[in-house]
């Protein structure tokens, strides 16, 4: 209870977060006064939660503990990612940027692996967009900082709603260069959301590709049988000039008849 002051300044943070604003109502009182509150840059949690405030290697002995028990008071307005911790082993408070909370009564929300994707893809596209003097992106020639650019813009991650892209599924964009060529040759192709029909091409492969999966009996099969192979190498063998799809089929129709029948042996 003698520390109950440290929790002030997120006590008020809070009230003042979730109080409206008597200027304009749609505000909180924070955001009128100084602006929206940016969790990212200052993060908090439930005050009073146990952590482990992280020692730096230039403040600890050789052998001395890597962390130090502690407790959260607050955030650190005046630093980055920072926090107030208390420290009963030396009766102060610290800023820490490096914790681990070890909560009792508030589990602490976790970053899935969709968010550190979807943050690290973010971080990629803002390094390409506006480069930085000094890194990896930064001395990049500017012939690859242009295709990379080009990476960026793409036309789903606008996140504001449209129905431009209702009917599809995703877009493919490549670029490839002629052994020969300058200049590389920019390609896209989107695909619909909706059905269309297999070419005999791509029937009798898909047929070949099961029957391998039959034969290994892989697991990802599908519960399919030779008989679906029969049909669709059938439904794709087209006009077969040189009757080596028909061959194959005969041949699955054989291993068919083996496996039903079984080996037979003679006494010969």
């Amino acid at each position: 209870m003698s520390t109950w002051d440290y929790m002030l300044p997120q006590s008020e943070l809070t009230l003042n977060l979730v109080r409206g604003s008597r200027i304009n109502p749609k505000l909180s009182a924070w955001e009128q006064l100084k602006g929206r509150y940016d969790f990212n840059k200052v993060p908090i949690a439930p005050p009073g939660t146990k952590i482990l405030a992280h020692v730096r290697p230039s403040a600890r002995r050789t052998w001395k503990a890597h962390a130090l028990e502690a407790w959260y008071m607050g955030p650190a307005f005046e630093h980055y990612r920072c926090y107030t911790a208390y420290v009963p082993s030396t009766g102060k408070t610290r800023i820490v940027d490096t914790v681990s909370w070890f909560p009792k009564k508030v589990a602490m929300p976790i970053a899935t692996k969709e968010d550190l994707m979807r943050a690290a893809l973010e971080d990629l596209t803002n390094a390409i967009k506006d480069p930085e003097q000094g890194t990896l992106a930064g001395n990049l020639p500017p012939s690859a900082t242009e295709h990379l650019k080009e990476l960026t813009d793409l036309k789903y991650t606008n996140t504001s709603f449209s129905k431009d892209f209702n009917d599809e599924l995703f877009t493919v964009k490549l670029r490839y260069k002629k052994p020969d060529g300058a200049t590389s040759i920019a390609m896209e192709f989107t695909q619909r959301n909706k059905t269309t029909k297999a070419d005999d091409n791509m029937q009798f492969a898909a047929a070949i590709a099961m029957f391998g999966m039959q034969l290994r009996h892989s697991k990802y099969d599908n519960s399919t049988t030779l008989d679906d192979v029969v049909k669709l190498a059938k439904n794709g063998k087209g006009t077969d000039e040189d009757g080596y799809r028909a061959e194959f089929i005969r041949l699955v129709e054989s291993y068919k008849e083996y496996e039903t029948q079984g080996p037979s042996y003679s006494n010969n």
